[in-house]
């Protein structure tokens, strides 16, 4: 990696830490307020809008994310300009129309149907703050993505970070006053939007004069860019047949409303762990260091193979021991966040956690592809995933929570093991290499079940549940998980000056 690009990785890297912890802290307390003491009917409406929002958002982003992504990028000069590189403007004017135009259309054909189930809250309500939130929160985290891709992490973390907070402050407000409802809920969630809205403008006004921009693409760059996208954006498009907003869209047109709620406090705490994997808390600085990589140089000596594996072992490092420790005192924690409302939700958290550690895998190997300009086998992977969820259907209709956890985590692992096959040349790796991976921090959970099975003795709330994270954490100390290498590696990044 260049002098210049380790710097600014590490300042990124410095803004991250100290914004996911306040993010955690953020996320936590919203879950605590709305599970306790938010009605279970305007519980499931909330996570239904946003579930919404988020396939609005896939559907209206037409590949910009993915130039963003891989074309747009920016240098400071020694006069301290910053230069950019990439169709900046045209992606953020693009996506702006493109997210009202979905909207609108979500509005006047699904609405009513998606959110027939919350006929006292009002279809047409819901549907139309769908269509704000949406347009607000499309255009928002475009801008922190191309923030992120100018490697200017801090601006991008304060705009999120202003959403965030805002939502547990606010709803600690509306609860305080006595007016916790769906309604507050979504005026909370409007100030928020509209916060972060403010602060980007302002960065924007505050970075004007020192930009320096490229104009003129040649039409041959645009279908370069085009060609590039158009696989990755068909693959989201494929991939929300088996994702989780659409699971709770099916159980919300189903009119299963008390499903919907349970799933979505379930999905809500397995996702705080995905948002802290380190590849989506470090996307911002891992995914340009992975391109240019791709692009033929090294990285402290590390070529891309090595990345994709240090990244991996760092995502089961964590997802594992929270996995681990979760099988032996999870209901407890359950039943103290939501005060005994969901504890039943436990076993779908659990499975859920497991999808989140195949989850940092997809987003590792699609890291890969966008890095050699291979797309296409995150796109096979989606095809594979819409092919087994509709198998899993009936399992989401009639088991509740538990069955829209297992349908989530079945489209999961056929969409990865499909893209790694794909990628079997250009990995460098075999499928046993990886399946050691995902199999070491089930061993913990399996010993003590079988324990428990031997002795009759649960696992829950006994000495069984010690032995399980005991034998994870001799593991890290003892197995080796990290090589000299990655070691090595991760000093020269922390060190850099």
């Amino acid at each position: 990696m260049k002098s210049a690009d380790t710097l600014r990785a590490k300042k990124g890297l410095k803004s991250i830490v100290i914004s996911k912890p306040l993010s955690a802290f953020a996320g936590l307390a919203t879950l605590f307020l709305l599970s306790r003491y938010v009605d279970k009917v305007e519980y499931a409406a909330y996570f239904a809008v946003w579930a919404s929002v988020e396939i609005i958002l896939i559907i209206s982003q037409f590949g910009l994310m993915h130039i963003g992504y891989r074309y747009i990028r920016s240098e400071v000069q020694a006069d301290g300009r910053i230069v950019i590189d990439g169709p900046v403007r045209e992606t953020v004017v693009l996506r702006t129309f493109s997210l009202f135009s979905v909207g609108v259309v979500f509005f006047v054909v699904f609405g009513a149907t998606v959110f027939s189930e919350f006929s006292s809250i009002g279809p047409l309500y819901l549907s139309a703050a769908v269509v704000v939130a949406a347009s607000l929160e499309g255009v928002l985290r475009h801008c922190e993505l191309l923030l992120d891709s100018m490697m200017n992490q801090l601006a991008a973390q304060i705009s999120m970070l202003i959403r965030t907070l805002t939502r547990p402050f606010g709803f600690f407000l509306c609860y305080a006053f006595g007016h916790l409802s769906i309604q507050t809920i979504l005026i909370v969630e409007l100030v928020g939007l509209l916060a972060s809205c403010a602060y980007l403008m302002y960065v924007y006004r505050s970075l004007m004069p020192d930009l320096v921009r490229r104009v003129a693409y040649q039409k041959s760059e645009i279908v370069e860019m085009v060609k590039f996208a158009m696989p990755g954006y068909l693959a989201q498009l494929v991939g929300l047949l088996s994702g989780a907003d659409m699971i709770k869209v099916v159980l919300s047109s189903a009119n299963q409303s008390q499903a919907v709620a349970e799933f979505g406090f379930a999905l809500s705490l397995a996702l705080m762990v995905q948002r802290y994997l380190p590849i989506f808390v470090f996307g911002g600085v891992i995914r340009p260091v992975f391109v240019r990589v791709g692009g033929g140089e090294t990285s402290g000596g590390y070529g891309l193979w090595s990345l994709v594996g240090l990244v991996s072992k760092l995502n089961v490092l964590l997802c594992g021991s929270i996995l681990v420790f979760f099988a032996a005192f999870g209901v407890g924690f359950v039943g103290f966040v939501s005060d005994g409302n969901f504890v039943n939700s436990y076993l779908a958290i659990y499975v859920l956690l497991l999808g989140v550690l195949v989850l940092g895998y997809q987003a590792t190997i699609s890291a890969y592809g966008v890095a050699v300009n291979d797309t296409l086998p995150v796109f096979w992977g989606s095809i594979a995933a819409a092919l087994v969820m509709p198998v899993f259907v009936y399992v989401v209709l009639n088991l509740g929570a538990v069955g829209a956890a297992l349908a989530w985590l079945a489209g999961l692992v056929a969409s990865t093991v499909v893209a790694m096959y794909v990628l079997r040349r250009t990995f460098g790796v075999g499928f046993a290499a990886v399946a050691k991976f995902v199999a070491v921090p089930m061993v913990p959970v399996v010993l003590s079940l079988v324990v428990a099975a031997f002795s009759g003795v649960p696992v829950v709330g006994t000495y069984v549940a010690i032995i399980g994270p005991i034998f994870w954490v001799g593991y890290l100390i003892f197995g080796r998980f990290f090589s000299a290498a990655d070691l090595d590696y991760m000093k020269q990044v922390v060190r850099a000056k």
